[in-house]
């Protein structure tokens, strides 16, 4: 390399990557520029002028700073990760943008680039996606309220409105519903709204509210609109009992117009209000057809055999009892099942069949319960400890998933890639559209989803959170009667803020980390290239000081010859002038000699002669004067002089090149070794960030494995007097059975061969033979909504 593309290298060290732009119109069109002579109009081009230069012949370009377009572009960057699903280097890129002080000061003036609005958009969908409600909030509402941003309000209050729903903050949610219900807002997000608010006033039993906005929900072609009418069905019961037969009616037509899991819930709760009303035999046909593999398949199963029970079908409700036991042994329904197969057995006369079930439900009771009462306070924290390490602790107080009562309504409305894109302002293509006349985007509509039992084993099983010394049975149960559920809402929402900025607090530290490894890289092949140039520069030196040895050699040479042709010159002028002066001489010794005996024409001659010999003696003297300065301008000895001036001159440079290139080098050492140390400064900071934010995990985990074990341990409860109950039952059905085997046995009338279904032992009430009460699954009286 030239000394030139030394100094280049050395400039690219110095200067920053924005600066390393084509130079010339050949090489930006070269390079993907502009063409020469194009007229740029795009306001994110960065134009330099050749002519405008800074004096002092430093002719290097330098581009002009452009806040606004760098903010864009990091906005533009932001977008593209939350839509790739990257929300987690989204927030922190735009939370570094947010907290800046002077990043977003007149990011925005000329209105074609991305500014605070979109900023602060883009940066409530991150806090949304992550589930940080209370940021998400904040900035949302401030966003809002924004006239300049009334473009992303629709989408804004959507969101809003499910995430007042979820934090039961209803009297916000009727406040959004008229606001999107007056505005300019989709058929889908009206809907939406509309049946949110009717959620809202359902559970502040207004309940003439929630059959109006049910209504406007289920007058619209939107997936909201059939389940906007499953709940006008329940809320027209509410207001009046008398009215089952016409919501069975609305029920049935809805659910013989739908399909898949909806359906089936629909024909369970109708199936629920039939038996509620005595109309056992509809309440088994609407009961059967709910689909046997579904998350509904066994709260179906238990509604239709009690209804078959109830209508004196033994021999199917005994079946049905006895299919649920077998096909469900997780549920705490499972002994309750047994209990009523024996029973259905005992009314047949099958009493040695029924004892041994009987037998079977005490034995199974009795080592349920002492399983439970045996489980250490270690394994119950085992079991919390699971669950919260696989996040799957809101599996625990879903409201009743074996009825289908809860429901999952899409709160991603607006996160998605196309609304996300299409509200931002974006085409697929990621090119800027025009902000004037921008409809706000509806979010994307989503069928309302049931969640069931069979999501909840999913999930349960795909994790393996269920320790095998706790009973699974526990997982299953009813949310228990405290106040674990209320609690759980503040602390779930403490350990998705702790996660959140553990996710940031690696982002960053890993981010820097790959900053460096870069870094690491370019200085590692900036180093080595220096060190290649600094060998050419020694390599240059040590030629230039062979050079100059020769350039000595030679002048020493020139000056001897120099002083050999100047004593030759002076032998030579010595000589002219000593004729010039003897010629001289003799013209005056014959003038005196000859006296007045020439004519004027020999004295003219003597003149001649007189004259000729000054003109040798003056050119023998100017020459003899001027000896050095002849000598001097002959081209051997005039280049002897300019190199030995170009030779010093460049000397000079070459050692002020190699030092610059030697300190550049030590420099480019230095850093290296800074970043190759086991811990760099620049690390320090981001990893005692880390440290940090995995402690307050770790606190916020532990406060939620103490809730959760608090709970698990009040199911466990629970679950021991249910199963003591079952096991009393079970004891008496055992002494009933044996009772009737014994007048069998005697020939006592009535024995063998009964199949009377009002069979039952001396002196025991009929109930007391199967549970304390018929656990029926009670009837749907709400709906709600969950995040999934």
């Amino acid at each position: 390399m030239t000394i030139r593309g030394t100094f280049a290298a050395l400039a690219l060290l110095a200067a920053p990557l924005a600066a390393q732009q084509p130079t010339t119109e050949r090489d930006s069109v070269r390079s993907g520029g502009i063409q020469p002579g194009a007229v740029d109009t795009a306001p994110w081009m960065v134009r330099f002028d050749s002519t405008q230069r800074p004096a002092g012949g430093d002719t290097a370009l330098v581009p002009q700073m452009n806040q606004a377009l760098g903010v864009d572009a990091e906005i533009r960057l932001a977008l593209y990760e939350l839509l790739g699903g990257e929300p987690v280097p989204a927030l922190s890129r735009l939370r570094w943008l947010a907290e800046s002080p002077v990043a977003l000061d007149g990011a925005n003036a000329t209105g074609a680039l991305r500014g605070r609005e979109d900023l602060l958009f883009l940066l409530s969908q991150a806090y949304y996606r992550l589930g940080l409600g209370e940021d998400f909030r904040g900035t949302a509402e401030q966003l809002a309220g924004s006239a300049s941003a009334a473009r992303y309000a629709t989408v804004l209050r959507a969101q809003l409105l499910l995430d007042a729903y979820r934090t039961g903050d209803y009297a916000r949610v009727l406040t959004l519903a008229r606001t999107l219900g007056e505005g300019e807002a989709s058929p889908d997000v009206r809907a939406l709204a509309s049946l949110v608010a009717g959620l809202a006033a359902y559970q502040n039993r207004d309940y003439d509210l929630a059959r109006t906005s049910f209504a406007a929900a289920q007058g619209t072609a939107t997936p909201y609109a059939g389940y906007a009418r499953y709940m006008d069905a329940l809320t027209t019961l509410r207001t009046d009992t008398a009215q089952t037969a016409p919501a069975l009616a609305a029920l049935t037509a809805l659910a013989d117009g739908a399909s898949g899991e909806f359906a089936d819930q629909v024909r369970l709760t109708a199936a629920q209000l039939a038996y509620e009303a005595e109309r056992y035999d509809e309440a088994a046909r609407l009961a059967g057809a709910v689909g046997r593999s579904g998350g509904l398949a066994a709260s179906a199963l238990l509604t239709e055999a009690w209804a078959r029970y109830k209508s004196g079908q033994m021999d199917e409700s005994g079946r049905l009892f006895a299919e649920f036991a077998a096909r469900h042994p997780q549920l705490p329904a499972h002994e309750e099942s047994m209990l009523m197969s024996a029973q259905v057995l005992l009314q047949r006369g099958q009493t040695e069949e029924a004892g041994r079930v009987f037998q079977m439900v005490a034995d199974s009771a009795s080592t349920a319960v002492a399983s439970l009462q045996a489980r250490s306070a270690t394994a119950m924290r085992d079991a919390a400890q699971a669950l919260v390490e696989a996040r799957a602790a809101g599996l625990l107080f879903l409201r009743d998933p074996s009825a289908g009562k809860t429901v999952a309504l899409d709160d991603g409305a607006g996160t998605d890639w196309t609304t996300l894109a299409a509200t931002f302002g974006a085409t697929a293509a990621g090119d800027s559209v025009s902000r004037a006349g921008a409809t706000p985007a509806a979010p994307a509509a989503g069928q309302p989803e049931i969640v069931a039992l069979d999501d909840i084993a999913r999930r349960l099983d795909s994790s393996a959170v269920v320790p095998v010394n706790v009973s699974r049975r526990i997982f299953y149960a009813q949310t228990s009667a405290t106040g674990n559920a209320t609690e759980y809402v503040t602390v779930a929402q403490a350990l998705s803020r702790a996660d959140v900025n553990v996710s940031l607090a690696r982002y960053r530290l890993a981010d820097q980390m790959y900053a460096n490894a870069l870094r690491l890289r370019m200085l590692t092949g900036l180093h080595g290239m220096v060190l290649a140039e600094q060998d050419s520069l020694n390599v240059l030196a040590a030629g230039l000081e062979a050079t100059q040895d020769s350039l000595t050699r030679l002048t020493s040479e020139l000056d001897v010859a120099a002083a050999r042709i100047r004593q030759m010159f002076e032998a030579q002028t010595s000589a002219m002038l000593l004729l010039a002066e003897e010629n001289a001489a003799l013209v005056d010794s014959l003038r005196a000699s000859l006296g007045g005996a020439v004519g004027p024409q020999e004295l003219a001659l003597l003149e001649t002669e007189a004259a000729t010999a000054r003109a040798y003696q003056s050119v023998a003297r100017t020459v003899a004067a001027s000896m050095d300065s002849l000598i001097g301008r002959q081209p051997a000895f005039a280049l002897r002089d300019s190199l030995r001036a170009r030779g010093a001159r460049l000397a000079l440079l070459l050692d002020d090149t190699r030092n610059t290139v030697a300190a550049t080098a030590r420099a480019i050492a230095d850093e290296l070794a800074r970043l190759q140390t086991a811990d760099p400064e620049n690390l320090r900071p981001l990893r005692d960030a880390v440290a940090s934010a995995e402690g307050a995990l770790g606190a916020a985990e532990s406060r939620l494995v103490a809730l959760v074990e608090r709970e698990l341990s009040a199911r466990a409860g629970e679950m021991v007097a249910t199963l003591r109950r079952d096991g009393e039952a079970a004891t008496f059905g055992t002494a009933s059975s044996a009772f009737f085997q014994a007048l069998d046995a005697a020939g006592a009338p009535g024995a063998a061969g009964t199949t009377t279904s009002s069979r039952t032992p001396a002196g025991v009430p009929a109930a007391a033979t199967v549970s304390a009460t018929d656990r029926t699954t009670d009837a749907p009286n709400g709906a709600s909504t969950s995040q999934r």
